[in-house]
């Protein structure tokens, strides 16, 4: 279905789609009809060649917006932007750089298709979320070692404090040094 855009101004801010009164080129309204497995790799390839404006046409009123065929689709995009920006939230509180590729310099574009970006991102956000886990639990660690250290020389400052005859810091040294060597001999 071909359709000609041969509107004045004022008929197009009255348009449905008011953005159209701001076209420079003149417009043709196309209906493409293809194959539900060639859609992506098409719409990607017009996309690329900039010639076509892409709009909903809405051709599914009828049914409700969970029965809408690319429904789906929609929400794997939902689902990858969702990773992509937990993959830029974590590089910026690493202090890692950013670099986007201009559009003419993407890597090999097999055929690589969104099933296959959501499989391999879900996998990178698996392992992330997994040494995450692995930091929290060593900062927990750490934590509890310092604060026992922490216990153990107030408790030796505390101990000199109060019976300075019988125990010197050497002793207590010595001590300390007989335990982890038995700590150590354990593991």
């Amino acid at each position: 279905m071909v359709k000609a855009c041969e509107m004045d101004i004022h008929e197009r801010l009255r348009s449905p789609h008011p953005e159209d009164a701001f076209r420079s080129e003149r417009m043709v309204l196309v209906q493409l009809l293809m194959e539900r497995e060639a859609a992506h790799d098409s719409v990607d390839e017009l996309a690329r060649l900039e010639c076509m404006h892409f709009i909903d046409s809405d051709a599914n009123k009828d049914k409700t917006a969970f029965q809408r065929p690319w429904v789906s689709e929609v929400r794997l995009c939902d689902d990858l932007l969702r990773q992509l920006r937990l993959f830029r939230d974590k590089a910026r509180r690493l202090g890692l750089s950013l670099n986007s590729l201009p559009l003419d310099e993407e890597p090999g574009r097999g055929s690589a298709g969104l099933g296959d970006l959501h499989e391999e991102l879900t996998e990178l956000e698996r392992e992330i979320k997994e040494m995450d886990g692995r930091q929290r639990s060593m900062d927990r660690s750490y934590h509890e070692k310092l604060e026992h250290l922490m216990v153990v020389q107030r408790a030796d400052e505390e101990l000199l404090r109060a019976e300075p005859s019988r125990v010197t810091s050497a002793d207590v040294e010595e001590e300390t040094g007989a335990l982890m060597m038995e700590e150590g001999g354990r593991e």
